[in-house]
């Protein structure tokens, strides 16, 4: 059958199952493809009636308990996937229930997931570059956590116990002003595309510099 089961499991990937039960339901690899279903139920929450607003709600909050794909709090270091995770589910899911513990660990986690890193890590480097899989990646993954990163702080910069602080944002100003450098008006380096053949990605982005131009200290 299609959809959600109550208690299937939601690996992240195809190896986290192969010790589970053979009669239980699985999703896997499955999470950046979902965002569409928190979001949409943000958007119709005033128009659908109330068993399948609740139904809805349920559902995601219990793909909410699949990892830290979704915003564990004891992991508030995200990669670069996880943080579009949070930006396109956990953030839709916590506005739509009015979760402010929720609103606040995202809060958080951008905060974390911008920082600047001199390690391997998923973060932004001091030169502005992007890493992901201990490596430089500038056209995948990193351009675009930051700029779903970028639209987490406009977002919530209209509030002032949710706005991201400025150290946050400057690095998210470094790794665009960067970005546009090695891009070469639009052809990146094939050095710095990490495993994936991708050339161009700052068109692709372009909302993220549309975000950061937003951002109360830029607003004129």
């Amino acid at each position: 059958n299609r959809g959600f089961r109550k208690g299937m499991s939601m690996p992240y990937k195809v190896k986290d199952v192969e010790n589970d039960p053979l009669d239980q339901a699985f999703i896997v690899n499955f999470h950046l493809r979902l965002s569409g279903f928190a979001l949409a139920l943000f958007l119709m929450r005033d128009y659908l009636n109330k068993t399948d607003y609740d139904r809805a709600l349920e559902t995601c909050s219990y793909i909410m308990t699949q990892g830290q794909k979704f915003g564990d709090p004891s992991n508030l270091h995200l990669n670069a996937d996880a943080i579009r995770v949070a930006t396109h589910f956990a953030l839709p899911y916590a506005l739509t229930s009015n979760d402010k513990e929720k609103i606040g660990l995202y809060h958080r986690q951008l905060q974390n997931s911008m920082a600047v890193e001199s390690n391997a890590l998923d973060t932004i480097k001091a030169d502005g570059l992007g890493y992901h899989h201990q490596g430089v990646y500038m056209t995948c993954y990193a351009p675009y956590g930051v700029k779903d990163a970028a639209f987490g702080c406009w977002l919530l910069s209209d509030v002032p116990s949710l706005s991201c602080p400025s150290r946050t944002t400057k690095n998210i100003y470094k790794f665009f002003d960067t970005l546009q450098v090695v891009s070469h008006k639009y052809d990146t380096h094939k050095a710095l595309w990490g495993r994936l053949q991708s050339t161009q990605v700052i068109l692709k982005v372009l909302l993220g510099y549309a975000y950061v131009a937003a951002l109360p200290e830029n607003r004129k």
